[in-house]
């Protein structure tokens, strides 16, 4: 195994958004939960953005005293684009997926960007769709593909998609 490829394997749940996948008691069969982990507080991303304005708008600001007043618009905009970004992280703070297994039913709850939205199925009709590069893992009933797992890394979608495709076996009496 070469060395960029086992950072980029340690560093794959940053890069895909740090989403962490919690399965639930698998005896039981209650399903699981995808929840969104920052490694930083709002007060911490809030002091980085601050520090960085300073230093970014103190070197436009010097360029702009020597002439090069072009470089502190730059400037200016790099830092209105950093802060948008800024922004969206905000906003996905409280993602989350909850996907619960139920004697009859498999129940949906979605939560990004601000956004709420619960779905249920019949669990005898839902059938588990995977991607031939388990890419995408989505769960269809009756005409409609609902995609689950959307921020999680490459090994834990393997691994919801076995736990997933295990629960849905056992169906009840």
């Amino acid at each position: 195994m070469s060395t960029s490829t086992a950072a980029y394997q340690y560093l794959e749940p940053l890069v895909n958004g740090a989403m962490e996948l919690h399965l639930e008691d698998p005896v039981r069969g209650a399903g699981f939960s995808i929840v969104r982990r920052y490694s930083t507080t709002f007060m911490q991303r809030a002091c980085l953005y601050a520090a960085t304005c300073i230093i970014v708008l103190g070197v436009g600001i010097a360029c702009a005293q020597l002439g090069a007043w072009p470089v502190l618009v730059c400037c200016a905009v790099e830092m209105a684009a950093m802060l948008y970004v800024w922004l969206e992280i905000e906003r996905h703070k409280d993602d989350r997926e909850t996907v619960t297994i139920v004697d009859d039913s498999v129940v949906i709850a979605i939560s990004r960007r601000e956004l709420q939205w619960r779905c249920s199925l019949q669990r005898y009709w839902a059938r588990l769709i995977c991607s031939p590069d388990g890419e995408r893992i989505a769960l269809r009933s009756h005409g409609n593909a609902i995609e689950i797992g959307v921020g999680l890394a490459k090994r834990d979608k393997l691994l919801l998609a076995r736990y997933l495709a295990a629960q849905l076996l056992l169906r009840p009496l």
